[in-house]
């Protein structure tokens, strides 16, 4: 009994011993938890920081950015209105190049880094892609000539009318991100668009076919990310920055889609994007839809008659960005006021017997007013000018407010063509309204 007596003790006080290990073992890793839950919780606020710094960053830099890349865009044209055999020079066809490169390659970067920080929401709406498939294609038939490609699209029966839930603006990236890709590495062949059913009746199949290089499947795994081009070990500024594969899955996630690519190298590749939609069946099938003006084509309108003494207040604090809008807008026969402040003396920029017909106003301004507030200003003093935001700001929020108060917005840097026509647009509408 007694030697049972003291192997039950032994036995119970290494179970202890066992417990109070297991117990301090327990509390230790419960303090080590804690530590790291607070380490964790240190890190996450940091990131988040970082993160809006980032945020802050960017806005900065691509309002900053933008102010001269806006302004060299329109000297250079200003330049060519003047001096139009000087554009055939050499130097200064190398100077337009330099300038529309900086132009793409700035949008591109800046689209990724909107994209990434989430700052974009979708705005969705039934889009009808059998109308809008020739629009996204036609804007690439020049590229696709001057390589001697064939361009087609093709609708598959049954999906003319497709209806899809979607943003149209985010949409139309994904699309023009992929046929520039396409053109980008094919020399001989073609490119073809093409939407038809998936199968099993899961949505519709949104494509982009080329005859191009084609790619590996290591490759395949890695092309979406930010800055792989393949072919430019070199990093030829030339061949952009590898971003456009990015955005397409950025915009992609942002909308809820699935983007793959099937690829056989030196054959050519696909890029498929998976589209929930609502079928309306008709009999009709259409392929290889013929040419369609893009709005983007247009050609820049130097001294057009309803341009020619045309009234127009410019307020703009930046003062490359108003010696390019002054030379350019004077090349058009404008009669162009300019002021520099948000506030009151806006006004002033408008004497008795002057009364502008347009006015493009920045959002950025010296003083207590904002570009929409200057633009509520001047619509109380002449309620019948027309008026547009010119503003490098790319912030959602900026947009929104343009938006809500009816306000036409151009985002900076502004391709002079696209200047031109919107104000032939706005001065026409004005002398309708100004007649009826």
């Amino acid at each position: 009994l007694m030697a049972m007596l003291v192997l039950y003790v032994v036995v119970l006080i290494s179970s202890l011993g066992n417990t109070h290990r297991s117990l301090r073992q327990s509390i230790r890793l419960q303090v080590d938890n804690k530590a790291l839950a607070a380490s964790n919780a240190a890190q996450a606020r940091r990131a988040e920081q970082a993160n809006r710094d980032k945020s802050e960053f960017l806005a900065a830099a691509s309002h900053d950015l933008r102010q001269p890349v806006h302004a060299l865009l329109l000297l250079i044209e200003a330049y060519r209105q003047q001096v139009p055999q000087a554009m055939h020079h050499p130097v200064m066809i190398k100077i337009t190049q330099a300038g529309q490169t900086i132009n793409s390659l700035f949008s591109a970067l800046m689209e990724l880094s909107r994209l990434e920080s989430g700052t974009e929401k979708p705005n969705l709406a039934e889009v009808a892609l059998c109308s809008k498939l020739p629009t996204w294609l036609e804007r690439y038939r020049p590229e696709a000539d001057a390589k001697g490609l064939s361009l087609r699209c093709f609708l598959a029966p049954r999906v003319e009318a497709s209806v899809v839930s979607t943003d149209p603006v985010l949409l139309g990236r994904v699309v023009s991100n992929l046929l520039s890709n396409a053109l980008h590495y094919t020399s001989s062949g073609g490119v073809l668009l093409s939407l038809r059913p998936a199968h099993a009746g899961q949505g519709l199949w949104l494509e982009v076919w080329d005859t191009g290089v084609g790619m590996t499947q290591k490759d395949m795994a890695r092309i979406f990310d930010p800055y792989v081009q393949l072919g430019n070990r070199e990093r030829d500024r030339s061949k952009g920055l590898g971003l456009g594969l990015a955005i397409v899955k950025h915009a992609c996630e942002l909308l809820g889609l699935t983007v793959s690519v099937q690829s056989v190298p030196r054959r050519g590749s696909c890029f498929r994007v998976t589209l929930a939609a609502r079928l309306i069946t008709t009999d009709r099938v259409r392929t290889d839809v013929g040419p369609v003006r893009a709005a983007s084509q247009l050609p820049a309108l130097p001294r057009q008659p309803w341009l020619m003494g045309r009234r127009v207040l410019l307020v703009e604090d930046d003062p490359l960005v108003v010696a390019a809008m002054q030379a350019l807008l004077a090349g058009w026969g404008l009669d162009l006021r300019c002021t520099a402040r948000g506030d009151v003396s806006v006004l002033d920029a408008c004497p008795p017997g002057w009364a502008p017909e347009c006015v493009l106003s920045d959002y950025r301004l010296p003083g207590p007013l904002n570009g929409l507030a200057v633009l509520d200003l001047l619509q109380q003093r002449f309620p019948r000018v027309m008026t547009v935001l010119l503003t490098g700001e790319m912030a959602s929020s900026v947009q929104q407010e343009a938006e809500d108060a009816g306000y036409l917005l151009l985002s900076k840097p502004v391709d002079a063509g696209v200047l031109a026509h919107t104000l032939g647009m706005l001065l026409e509408r004005r002398s309708e309204e100004r007649s009826a």
